[in-house]
């Protein structure tokens, strides 16, 4: 079936839009001046000890000749003012790219027979339109199956391309051609206090439209989460089976990904979404390797303070002092031990955590980093080649 017959052809929607609104004075505010792209946070200590939960189910995509990208198109409708509210264009418009997400697995019963279930449910934004689509993880992690359906009541079986825990990521795809994919925009330019849009499938009602503001920028993500990221704050409602789904601007673009809301007596309007600049390169490592590459040592450590220098009698007064190593990790493969102490790590002084996690972080895989060690009071060096966390 061609998508004309499909009764949301995008730019059809878009000409009625413009059509209903012609009336209806064009606002424009000057040019602003775009912001840096903000780098993703420091890994967290948990980062450094084991690979990325959760692996990789489906193609192996990343090959010399078939590197894949998200496409760069233009806004569909412009920003207007007048007696029609700019929702419904954007609902129009953008309702078509969000899609609903059903996850299946096995479980087993009191009588310990097992069978077919379905675990819970979300919400997904075509993003490309032969067929991939970006959810949040922890929508289906642990799938054995997934159905996704379309705006228009269509219902497909997808495939798991990639994820990625740590950000809550997860990219998907369907076998369906010509889909209406959804314009990612650019969240570095939100303003507070701009129209916010979320759509949905709330509690699986499929293809709900909430509206509401920016109500903050660069709010620290909450638990859950393996990395730091920077939030989107809005109060356009948020519900359980919004993650997943769009948190679209007046031009009708993705700017955020839906996917935490606060929910308690004392709280209301809060909800929460991964900003769309820290999730673009996260979605193209996925679509391209299916999984993030992220360097790693494979050790957990532990701060030497003043008291706990005392109480172990340790030769040295600062750094870090290795509690945990993977085992056949990079670490491991270069000679560390436990009770190894990390005072100096090409040529920076070690005092605090903080001070190996910069390090690593403006590190790439294959690195390699020059450690001064004190092992039982005797001063070392070792090399150690930094591994790839996804692939642990």
């Amino acid at each position: 079936m061609e998508q004309e017959n499909y009764g949301y052809d995008r730019e059809n929607r878009a000409a009625e839009a413009e059509e209903k609104m012609k009336a209806a004075v064009n606002y424009s505010t000057e040019p602003k001046k775009k912001k840096g792209s903000k780098a993703i946070a420091s890994l967290l200590l948990s980062s450094f000890i084991g690979g990325i939960v959760g692996g990789v189910v489906g193609m192996n995509l990343a090959t010399p000749n078939n590197t894949l990208t998200i496409p760069r198109d233009s806004a569909p409708i412009e920003v207007v003012a007048g007696d029609i509210s700019p929702v419904v264009a954007i609902a129009e418009v953008v309702s078509p790219s969000i899609v609903g997400i059903k996850t299946y697995g096995m479980v087993q019963d009191w009588f310990g027979r097992q069978y077919t279930s379905q675990l819970g449910g979300g919400s997904g934004i075509i993003f490309r339109n032969d067929g991939y689509i970006i959810t949040n993880n922890h929508v289906v992690e642990g799938a054995t199956g997934i159905e996704v359906s379309l705006y228009n009541g269509e219902s497909y079986q997808a495939e798991i391309i990639g994820v990625d825990s740590a950000t809550d990521l997860a990219v998907i795809k369907i076998e369906a051609p010509d889909l209406a994919a959804a314009v990612l925009g650019d969240s570095d330019e939100l303003r507070i206090g701009e129209l916010a849009v979320a759509i949905g499938n709330p509690l699986g009602y499929s293809n709900t439209v909430t509206s509401g503001i920016i109500s903050g920028l660069n709010r620290q993500s909450m638990s859950g989460y393996e990395q730091e990221l920077s939030l989107i704050q809005t109060d356009a409602a948020i519900n359980s089976g919004n993650s997943g789904g769009a948190l679209v601007n007046s031009n009708g673009e993705v700017i955020g990904i839906n996917s935490v809301k606060l929910a308690s007596g004392s709280v209301e309007g809060m909800g929460f979404a991964i900003t769309i600049n820290e999730a673009k390169p996260i979605i193209e490592q996925l679509l391209n390797q299916g999984h993030v590459s992220r360097p790693y040592m494979g050790i957990g450590v532990q701060e030497i303070t003043e008291v706990l220098a005392k109480q172990y009698q340790l030769s040295q007064k600062h750094g870090i002092i290795i509690t945990q190593i993977v085992e056949n990790g990079p670490a491991d493969k270069a000679g560390l031990r436990l009770g190894d102490i990390i005072y100096k790590a090409n040529d920076v002084l070690i005092y605090k955590f903080t001070d190996f996690s910069d390090l690593l972080d403006a590190s790439q895989v294959g690195d390699s980093i020059h450690l001064l060690i004190d092992r039982n009071g005797k001063q070392m060096e070792i090399f150690v080649t930094l591994g790839d966390k996804g692939k642990a």
